[in-house]
């Protein structure tokens, strides 16, 4: 294979931010792309802001169309790398790669730089805050074979990654699925309604609907409901600090570490092996993630663990309820104390209703569970294979053999 420096697989766009003083600039179908907006798929869906056509005009010579390769060069993101789903504009800590496709494809060289963060950060210069200048980036080397083969492993990794993002949307519906039960039940009160007018409740049958009941009290809620306070339904903890911790999962260290992010390293010991939910404690507020596995949380993080398993599901939405947000109380950096959230009220319903929204949307949750489960072996398979293909070390039909096994 050859190596090529990245300014011959592409024209190097550094992005740039519009005059944030002309609101006319942004709000418009134009997507801008930010860091923030890097998250889990390989390609950037949607965006926290947008730009008008007259914000884009601004920036007209740094517009980048669909399957450009972006990287985050500067800050604690630096070397997250994605692909553009159409025309847009990125801010200046962005350098995008207009792939020459006579040459290279896009999500080859997608492939060959998201694995190799690690390298993208050695190459920043600047101690506090890291920074991969334009003419730094464009003397990465990336080695690549052919035109054809570079298709064929592009295809043979993005089969695993079309599965992974399949999974996703799949949970997501399934969680939504579950957020609207809990909405028609626990915020609209469709079936107390529903009864109070003489109707069955809807795609309810009737065993189910007599668990509700058919009047409002006069603090307009079902009759027998009440207000309580969050600890009422759970016993709330802080995480402690690991006394180790790696960034990448492996043999030694096989225990996530949550954090208010969700998973944020690995490590070697379990401090927990309970159903509960983890919140952020410090730094990142208003994140709810449910854990069903043994497991770490660290000391930036509140768990909540209920008071019994059928409230699982239940005391997740509940907590979603909440505007945990207000609750910082925090000076230099957000804070979110156990004693704040556990006096904040919650609906106490019966519960049998309770339980029954266990029933419910218990096989949703599994489902998801199952998916994310799947998600996690497949991206490591991902992982695995990709600098192997990149170093001709695995050829391609020797690596669908192994994606063949695992699905």
């Amino acid at each position: 294979m050859k190596g090529f420096q990245l300014t011959e697989v592409g024209r190097i766009v550094t992005g740039k931010t519009p005059k944030t003083s002309r609101p006319e600039y942004f709000g418009g179908d134009i997507p801008f792309v930010t860091p923030s907006d890097m998250q889990e798929s390989r390609v950037i869906e949607s965006t926290g802001r947008s730009l008008t056509a007259d914000g884009a005009a601004t920036v007209k010579n740094l517009v980048i169309p669909r399957h450009a390769v972006m990287v985050s060069c500067i800050g604690s993101d630096m070397g997250k790398t994605y692909l553009s789903n159409g025309r847009c504009v990125t801010n200046q800590q962005i350098n995008s790669i207009i792939v020459d496709r006579e040459k290279f494809d896009p999500l080859f060289i997608y492939y060959n730089l998201s694995g190799r963060r690690s390298e993208i950060r050695n190459a920043a210069a600047g101690a506090a805050q890291p920074i991969l200048n334009k003419t730094e980036f464009g003397k990465i080397l990336v080695e690549a074979p052919s035109l054809e083969e570079q298709r064929e492993i592009a295809a043979t990794l993005g089969a695993l990654d079309d599965k992974i993002e399949l999974n996703r949307k799949t949970a997501a519906t399934l969680e939504e699925m579950a957020r609207a039960l809990y909405r028609s039940w626990f915020v609209d009160f469709d079936p107390v309604r529903a009864r109070a007018e003489g109707r069955a409740p809807a795609h309810m049958d009737a065993a189910t609907a007599a668990l509700f009941p058919d009047t409002f009290g006069k603090d307009g809620l079902p009759e027998g409901w009440s207000k309580a306070p969050l600890n009422t339904l759970c016993k709330i903890t802080s995480g402690k600090r690991p006394s180790q911790k790696v960034l990448t999962e492996n043999a030694d260290n096989p225990i996530p570490v949550y954090g208010g992010n969700g998973i944020s390293w690995f490590t070697n010991k379990k401090l927990f092996d309970d159903k509960f939910l983890v919140t952020g404690r410090v730094g990142t507020l208003g994140t709810v993630f449910r854990v069903q596995e043994a497991c770490w949380v660290s000391d930036n993080a509140l768990c909540l663990f209920p008071k019994n398993d059928a409230g699982f599901e239940y005391l997740f939405f509940a907590l979603s309820q909440i505007d945990i947000l207000s609750l910082n109380s925090g000076s230099t950096q957000p804070l979110l104390t156990q004693t704040s959230l556990a006096a904040q009220n919650c609906l106490l319903p019966n519960q049998r209703v309770i339980l029954s929204f266990h029933e419910y949307v218990f096989p949703w949750f599994e489902s998801q569970r199952h998916l994310v489960s799947q998600n996690r072996t497949l991206a490591i398979l991902r992982d695995t294979l990709l600098p192997r293909l990149m170093s001709g070390e695995l050829r391609v039909a020797a690596a669908r053999e192994l994606i063949e096994e695992v699905a």
